[in-house]
């Protein structure tokens, strides 16, 4: 037993000379008397300080986005006159990743949130619209034709090509996270939900110049429900600024409704119509860094936080549409399965209670 005592005694000892030093004594304390956190701890509760907190907040962001999608090309110009093969100086234009052209779309995101009271977990719901409508064309002169790429390139050639996509993406949040320290300087939030999605795409391609105007008219509608799970993190570089990042996936079970039809003249007179539905499983990334300034106000009663970012979003596999050449056969039997990208900058202001 005295050899329990003695070890017991160095073991009291060792602590009370190496242990974590206790904080200062200059921790703020709530009006309301809540206890305060140990800023020395490895992990604690974030807390902001507020005098008498609701525990509440709402927030609400600007978007301002380019969207992007393979697959959409819709003609390509042959500077090797009249004869369709081979191409010369060949040209596409589309809706690619590749394009020159910036577009941007504008969007918001809407949400409000509370703290529980069980260890401060924090639920939020958050509504994202994101819209875009883009207009592109293209002529050409003399002996520079242009392709239809969305009819058989020997069926006939055209001088004047356009193409209009419009996108509609909606998504809904419901998620339930922990933010803590990690150490006096870093906050984590990891978090898991459930998020619902709509994705309204509409793609028109017009051709005209030699011949009498062809178009082709397709929709591509998404919808999808599954899990959601994300971490975000805070580095604090002061009391007021910090730079922060957050990375997020999700898994929905979703169903796709792609319709396409043609609109033939003359020259072009193989018409198509096509409606395919069909349910599968997507996922969909999405990425944001950025800076961020907070500060209280009024008696500490409240907290504004501004938030500048840059985001990248993408949802795999959106475009299924299909490419023919005849009413009988579907030359392009695969299906572009190309993703759509949203990527650009986002504005966020919340207020905390």
């Amino acid at each position: 037993m005295k050899i329990f005592k003695i070890l017991f005694l160095l073991l009291t000892c060792n602590i009370a000379l190496y242990g974590i030093p206790k904080a200062p004594c200059d921790a703020k304390y709530d009006v309301c008397c809540q206890e305060s956190n140990d800023n020395f701890a490895f992990s604690y509760t974030n807390d902001l300080g507020l005098a008498c907190p609701r525990d509440f907040y709402i927030f609400g962001e600007a978007l301002l986005m380019q969207p992007y999608e393979e697959g959409l090309e819709f003609t390509i110009s042959n500077a090797g006159g009249f004869m369709f093969f081979p191409l010369i100086d060949p040209k596409i234009e589309g809706f690619t990743t590749g394009s020159h052209t910036k577009d941007w779309d504008l969007g918001f995101r809407f949400g409000i949130g509370f703290y529980l009271e069980h260890d401060n977990w924090n639920l939020d719901v958050q509504w994202t619209h994101l819209h875009s409508n883009i207009d592109k064309s293209v002529s050409v002169t003399g002996s520079t034709i242009l392709l239809p790429l969305w009819f058989a390139p020997t069926l006939g050639f055209c001088q004047q090509a356009s193409a209009r996509w419009k996108t509609d993406l909606n998504t809904l949040d419901l998620s339930l996270g922990k933010p803590f320290h990690i150490s006096r300087y870093f906050i984590a939030n990891p978090y898991f939900g459930i998020r619902g999605a709509w994705i309204d795409q509409n793609y028109k391609a017009r051709y005209g110049g030699t011949f009498d105007k062809a178009s082709m008219t397709a929709k591509n509608n998404f919808w999808g429900l599954g899990t959601k799970t994300g971490f975000d993190g805070d580095f604090l570089l002061g009391s007021h600024i910090k730079i922060f990042g957050k990375v997020a996936t999700s898994l929905l079970w979703s169903k796709f409704n792609v319709d396409q039809s043609t609109e033939p003249d003359d020259v072009i007179n193989i018409a198509f119509d096509l409606n395919n539905e069909f349910y599968s499983t997507a996922t969909n990334a999405e990425m944001a860094l950025g800076i961020a300034w907070g500060t209280l106000f009024d008696k500490d009663q409240y907290h504004i936080d501004l938030r500048l970012a840059y985001e990248f979003h993408k949802w795999f596999e959106q475009n299924r549409l299909r490419r023919f050449l005849n009413s009988s056969i579907v030359t392009n039997t695969e299906r572009s399965k190309s993703d759509l990208i949203f990527e650009g900058f986002s504005l966020r202001v919340q207020f905390d209670f």
